[in-house]
């Protein structure tokens, strides 16, 4: 499976969270989430975990199945 890029904003889109309240419950920065949620980089898998953890969603939310 490969990291979908746009998922985590996809997600925080249908939970109706902003990337603030995201920073607050995951001890994330904010910068850094921006930054996730855009694309711009890659996340560690415990920052995945993190995040999919506080979204209350599976950890798969965020890869994309190969074809």
């Amino acid at each position: 499976m490969k990291y979908d890029k746009r998922a985590i904003k996809r997600v925080l889109t249908e939970k109706g969270m902003t990337v603030i309240a995201l920073s607050e419950q995951t001890g994330l920065t904010r910068a850094a989430l921006y930054m996730i949620a855009r694309g711009a980089v890659t996340p560690k898998a415990t920052t995945l975990a993190r995040i999919a953890s506080a979204l209350e969603v599976p950890i798969e939310r965020f890869f994309k199945r190969a074809a």
